[in-house]
């Protein structure tokens, strides 16, 4: 592809293959494929005492299982993140280069468990304005909040199926004002509402937008509380609403707004506790979204054909 569009000559340099085959053909495709490839790059560009064929293997740092369907952290880098989140006090400085490793290593970890991506992303935040990786810093609040919430990750294992599309069960429809927030839970299958929630707060809320996104986060969150009150579990969900940052920030697994952490520390809570994802968002225009709109804002439900 390349020679089609870079004129010259260049060096390639190419390492780890994998390749996946049925159990009574392996030994020939193994064979095609190291043909093939030294073929094009050169005799002995294949190590033959390197290659390893079995059902579970350790490949790029991740423990692949083909009988277990699953994927996980290899031991060495499981070590290598447990080592880099305990090897410091959390109140003295810590250097840029260190704050950096367990930035990339954790990360690296959130591809397997997507709820503690939104703890990462102070870590990589603080180094962001550093060139010199000796240099020690002081870690923000923020920063030993997020440590101590990833140090003890509940699940660092993925089924295979899970990187797969799946197709939702139940839908949250919701709306919020600066006062009441309004969560609907309906099947995906037929329509049909299973149950909602219309709630004033007992707090006051200042005229901010920030404030504003935040309730309507807070209301996604009242919609999985009715999923825990009617025992609904591993289930993925759509997500209705007119708030884009609050779509944005359940389907990026990431809030950016600290006003919100605390909903989103509860929100990763509880998809844990109920082994939830969210399949697909879609932003509902407010004069669309007229029964939770209503909720929010005190209509009478009678009035609004709930």
């Amino acid at each position: 592809m390349c020679s089609h569009i870079i004129p010259g000559l260049c060096h390639w340099y190419v390492d780890d293959l994998m390749a996946v085959s049925t159990r009574c053909t392996y030994t020939n495709d193994s064979e095609r494929v190291d043909n093939a490839v030294q073929h094009l790059m050169g005799q002995g560009s294949i190590t033959t005492k390197k290659s390893e064929v079995d059902r579970k293997l350790e490949f790029l740092g991740w423990t692949i299982g083909l009988d277990a369907r699953t994927i996980t952290l290899c031991n060495r880098n499981l070590h290598k993140l447990i080592h880099a989140l305990f090897s410091f006090g959390e109140s003295g400085n810590v250097s840029v280069a260190h704050l950096q490793r367990i930035a990339s290593l954790t990360s690296r970890a959130a591809i397997l468990n997507r709820l503690m991506k939104p703890f990462t992303h102070e870590l990589h935040t603080i180094t962001s304005r550093y060139t010199q990786p000796h240099v020690r810093i002081q870690l923000t609040l923020l920063a030993q909040s997020d440590i101590l919430l990833v140090a003890n990750p509940r699940q660092l294992c993925r089924e295979l199926e899970s990187f797969r599309p799946t197709p939702p069960t139940y839908c949250f429809t919701y709306d919020a004002s600066l006062w009441k927030v309004a969560v609907g839970l309906y099947s995906s299958a037929t329509g049909q509402m299973l149950s909602y929630v219309a709630l004033a707060l007992p707090f006051v809320v200042s005229n901010e937008s920030r404030r504003q996104n935040t309730m309507e986060f807070i209301a996604i969150v009242f919609g999985f509380l009715l999923c825990w009150r009617l025992n609904f579990t591993r289930f993925h969900y759509d997500l209705h609403g007119d708030c884009m940052s609050s779509l944005a920030w359940a389907n990026g697994d990431r809030t950016n707004s600290i006003l919100a952490r605390r909903s989103n520390i509860v929100f990763t809570t509880l998809s844990v506790h109920l082994d939830c994802q969210v399949a697909t968002i879609e932003h509902v225009p407010g004069k669309l979204n007229i029964i939770m709109d209503g909720l929010s804002r005190d209509v009478d439900p009678s009035s609004i054909a709930i």
